[in-house]
């Protein structure tokens, strides 16, 4: 049993590599439920910090509440255990894989799981508030709001993957610069034209007119550009002359 969790030198049969693989998936399963299992003891917490942003919610079934609680400690699981849920694919997967990947591995997937919960923090904490306020601010005298807790989280849960998946961009042109579709020189040369695209489509984008949130967002956005030409810099620097 304990050799099935630890990379292995020696040849495995195809039946080896399918009892490895079973035991890492159970293991994987323990993880998300043990970390549901924590994140449900916690919803309420949770709830409050999602839903901060809006005044009132509405329940339209008896068991919403408690279908939302569940989906919160769902969804709370896999972010907690996504780590060592990650790490059992590695141990998984890296017999296979060549040391110059390896290496690569070792600091490009903690740096992914860090853009991406940055990006949902982001998202949670800087533009989700001003996204609401702007929604509800077209509620009238005869319009009134009453918002779904279900619909709710769902259209948060939306808007926090979205901002995750925004933050992978430096993870995304440093691959294209792998691959030499894009070079740190072309996006060095561009920075004025990137910028001033920044700011129209982060205008048009932003969810509020506001001139303090629409700076925040073009400032990150602009922020993630930089990052991305040192990571491009840093693809090209260890590129093997042919």
């Amino acid at each position: 049993m304990t050799t099935i969790f630890r990379s292995q030198n020696k040849a495995m049969s195809a039946l080896d590599h399918l009892e490895e693989l079973r035991m890492r998936v159970i293991f994987a399963l323990v993880m998300w439920v043990t970390a549901s299992l924590i994140c449900f003891f916690y919803s309420a917490k949770i709830l409050a910090i999602i839903t901060a942003p809006v005044p009132k919610l509405v329940v339209l079934t008896p068991a919403e509440g408690f279908l939302v609680h569940l989906k919160i400690a769902l969804i709370g699981g896999i972010a907690l255990a996504a780590p060592f849920i990650t790490h059992q694919l590695l141990l998984f997967l890296l017999p296979a894989l060549s040391p110059a990947e390896r290496k690569g591995l070792i600091w490009v997937i903690p740096m992914g799981f860090i853009l991406f919960f940055g990006g949902a923090a982001f998202a949670q904490f800087a533009l989700l508030p001003v996204a609401i306020r702007f929604f509800l601010s077209y509620a009238t005298d005869k319009v009134e709001e009453m918002i779904s807790l279900s619909n709710y989280i769902g259209f948060v849960l939306s808007f926090l993957v979205g901002g995750g998946i925004l933050f992978e961009l430096p993870l995304l042109m440093m691959g294209l610069g792998k691959f030499g579709i894009v070079e740190n020189a072309f996006l060095r040369r561009h920075r004025k034209e990137a910028f001033l695209i920044i700011l129209i489509v982060t205008a048009l984008l932003s969810p509020s007119p506001d001139v303090f949130s629409w700076s925040l967002l073009s400032g990150c956005m602009y922020a993630l550009y930089e990052l991305s030409i040192i990571l491009v810099r840093l693809v090209e620097k260890k590129k093997v002359p042919a």
